[in-house]
C-alpha cells in the first residue's frame, strides 16, 4: 500500500459493528486513498546488478564446494 498507494475506498465494520474514528464511533469511513511512496523498487533497481553479482558469486562458491566433495 505504501509502495503503490491506494485508490479512494470505503471502510466498513465487520459483523455490523462500528468503527472508532477521530474519537467517535461511525458506521462507515470514506477513505480518500493515499499517494504512492515507492521505496522498494528504487532500491531494487539501484542495486540489482550488485545483488546479481553477489548471488552469482555465492552460488559459484557453493558449487565449487560440492565439486570438491565429490572428487
Amino acid at each position: 500500500m505504501i509502495e503503490y498507494g491506494t485508490a479512494p475506498h470505503t471502510i466498513l465494520p465487520k459483523n455490523g459493528g462500528s468503527l472508532l474514528f477521530g474519537g467517535k464511533f461511525v458506521k462507515v469511513i470514506n477513505h480518500p486513498g493515499s499517494a504512492p511512496h515507492p521505496f522498494m523498487r528504487p532500491s531494487f533497481y539501484g542495486k540489482a546488478d550488485a545483488a546479481t553479482q553477489r548471488i552469482s558469486e555465492y552460488i559459484g562458491a557453493r558449487l565449487d564446494k560440492l565439486n570438491d566433495k565429490s572428487e
